[in-house]
Parts: structure tokens; sequence; C-alpha cells
């Protein structure tokens, strides 16, 4: 089993609205692509957490499957159009189980 993982805090100006919007459409256009098994995200319950936000992710396939994943179109435009810009702080992590 592959697991990747995202940890992230949101640019101060987004509003609750695009940042539920940002989640779904992560939702709506990652889980499609082969490969993936499983799809997480949500926000902290800790208020004193250095990340607000995670999004997890389980891959069937492994590292090949990752790669598919991280080359798949609606990947790279979820990515680099409607995620990335709308931060300011992230980090990922990738691991096998």
């Amino acid at each position: 089993m592959l697991f990747h993982a995202v940890l992230f805090n949101f640019n101060d100006d987004v509003t609750e609205q695009k940042k539920k919007s940002i989640l779904q459409l992560g939702y709506d256009l990652l889980v499609p692509i082969p490969g993936v098994k499983d799809f997480h995200a949500g926000r902290s319950i800790k208020d004193d957490s250095e990340y607000e936000y995670a999004i997890t992710m389980y891959f069937e396939g492994g590292q090949p499957a990752l790669q598919e994943y991280r080359d798949h179109p609606d990947h790279v435009r979820f990515r680099d159009v409607e995620f990335f810009p709308f931060l300011k702080q992230k980090a990922g992590l990738d691991y096998e189980n």
C-alpha cells in the first residue's frame, strides 16, 4: 500500500467557501484517476497545529500508480491551477505500509 499526504495552510485571504470548493474539486478531479483508491481531506481538530488542513490518499499499485497520478492531466491542473496558488505553506509525504 502506498499513501500520499499533503499538509497545508491556505493563504489568509482565501474564504471558507473557497476552501470548501477547492477540497471538493480535489475530490472530484483526483478520485477518478487510475490507481487512486481512497481520498480524504479535512481540517485539523487541534487549534495549535502547524498545518490546518490535510489531504491523504491511498494508491493501489505502489510507486507506478503514484507516478501515473502525478503525471495525469487532472492532477497537474488541480495542483498547479486550483490548489497550490491558494496555499501559503505545504508539506508532502509519500510512504509505503
